[in-house]
């Protein structure tokens, strides 16, 4: 019997070493990295423009494929190409202050590290250079960063700063116009406030620009100011948002629309009723307004007037001879206002077309004026001659007062603001200005008080779209931030 040998295929080596190669893991090329497309570097030693405007350290900056010099080149195109690892930027001006026919040659590290490059001019000797990245803690104040000091550099900030970690300085005032009085932190990012004396509209940047617009009418003493719907105003659409303020000598409400190309004015129905205080409503199309007059024939009043038409409507007081001054709303829309009065200091309610009531203060001559509401509807407000903060519950309507550490400090301006003490005191947070005891200050509701000096008599207040502390100083003409925690 014959016995079946089994059968061995034959695998071709060919094709065995065909799959490995396949199988086999293709090996990567090193990445490149990536063109420097943006930086700042700080140029050691002089700066490359002699005579230049640089303050202090000369800067090159890289942005947009174009190079500036800090001391005196404008951005101009420059030529950014890849070597090695590193960036080559090649630039040229015609001239650079007192400087011709410049140029700029630069090698960046890579990942946008330290530069080193020469910089040459008609008649001048080529130029070596160095020049590490700008950081915050390099001891550089390096204001295209954003910075305004760093570190021992505070020659930026105003008197009685300091610098933070984050390179900006605690206190900073800006020369502005005459006698600003009240801001806001308006729609397009910038700050806006009211200067009587001069009678104009004022904007100032939170990097310290400043322009201002005058108002039509003359004398008119521009007071209090709001941002609300441009509803009035055609061009640009009605839902744009717009500056409204008073005119407390014209007896007007105005409205000026950002960038400051359009104002219109709105005569009050009743002669010489003063608007002062101004504020918005939620769900509403009126602004609120108070008008200041209390003496015969005039009589105390709140007024409104619908963005929508430009109508006027005013609501009767019950009591008489108060002085009008703040105003704020609630979130549920109830509107609480400041009757500063020499006699009788009242704090009002009004719900509009429900209910107006009126409470007496426990010390009749605290003379209330500014007012704000915090996040949990509380109103609080300002007692200018008794040198307080307070607030009223807004359902039992009974007063809580708090004396301010700085005697005779004379409080003016209030707002809901930021954390004042940089740690986990609960609020919530009510920062006001402390007009003749030279600081704002800031009360924690779950820790007290906090001051802070400032360089200028502090007036209005308001939260800065930067979430700092924004202020007016009408004495100096000036304009102040402080940085919160």
């Amino acid at each position: 019997m014959s016995t079946q040998r089994p059968v061995v295929r034959a695998v071709s080596f060919v094709a065995l070493l065909a799959v490995a190669i396949v199988a086999a893991p293709a090996t990567a090329r090193p990445t490149k990295p990536p063109l420097c497309s943006a930086g700042r570097w700080v140029v050691a030693g002089a700066p490359l423009v002699a005579g230049g405007t640089a303050q202090g350290h000369d800067v090159v900056a890289l942005a947009g494929g174009a190079v500036d010099v800090r001391s005196g080149c404008a951005a101009a195109t420059a030529k950014v190409k890849r070597q090695g690892k590193s960036t080559l930027v090649h630039v040229g001006w015609q001239t650079c202050g007192v400087l011709s026919h410049v140029r700029l040659v630069a090698k960046i590290a890579a990942g946008c590290g330290p530069v080193t490059g020469t910089f040459t001019a008609k008649r001048q000797k080529k130029r070596r250079f160095t020049a590490p990245v700008s950081r915050c803690g390099d001891g550089v104040t390096d204001p295209g960063r954003g910075e305004t000091c760093d570190g021992a550099d505070v020659a930026g900030c105003t008197s009685g700063g300091t610098c933070a970690a984050s390179c900006a300085c605690t206190l900073l005032e800006f020369k502005v116009g005459v006698d600003p009085r009240n801001i806001v932190a308006g729609p397009d990012g910038a700050l806006w406030f009211t200067e009587c004396t001069p009678n104009k509209i004022g904007r100032i940047t939170t990097s310290g620009e400043f322009t201002e617009f005058p108002v039509p009418t003359a004398d008119s003493c521009p007071w209090g100011i709001t941002v609300g719907a441009a509803g009035v105003i055609v061009v640009p659409p009605a839902q744009a948002q717009a500056l409204w303020f008073t005119e407390l000598r014209a007896n007007q409400i105005g409205i000026i629309l950002p960038p400051g190309n359009t104002v219109r004015e709105f005569p009050l129905p009743t002669a010489n009723s003063g608007p002062a205080g101004i504020t918005t409503r939620p769900f509403d199309t009126r602004l609120w307004f108070t008008e200041s007059r209390s003496h015969f024939p005039y009589f105390d009043k709140v007024g409104s007037i619908d963005v929508v038409t430009g109508e006027f409507a005013e609501q009767l007081l019950e009591t008489g001879g108060d002085s009008l001054a703040g105003i704020a709303a609630a979130p549920d829309g109830t509107l609480w206002f400041a009757e500063t009065s020499p006699s009788i200091g009242r704090i009002g309610r009004l719900v509009p077309d429900t209910a107006l009531d009126e409470f007496a203060l426990p010390e009749y001559e605290s003379e209330p004026v500014g007012i704000t509401v915090d996040g949990d509807g509380t109103p609080w407000f300002t007692e200018n001659a008794a040198s307080r903060i307070a607030s009223i519950d807004p359902v039992s309507f009974q007063f809580t007062e708090h004396d301010i550490p700085t005697a005779a400090s004379e409080p003016v301006g209030i707002v809901f603001g930021p954390n004042c003490s940089g740690s986990a005191v609960p609020g919530p947070y009510i920062w006001f200005a402390e007009h003749h005891g030279g600081k704002l200050g800031c009360f924690a509701a779950g820790g007290g008080f906090t001051e802070v000096p400032v360089a200028s008599p502090p007036y209005g207040i308001t939260v800065g779209p930067d979430g700092n502390i924004w202020f007016t100083a009408p004495e100096s003409g000036r304009v102040g931030r402080v940085l919160t925690p």
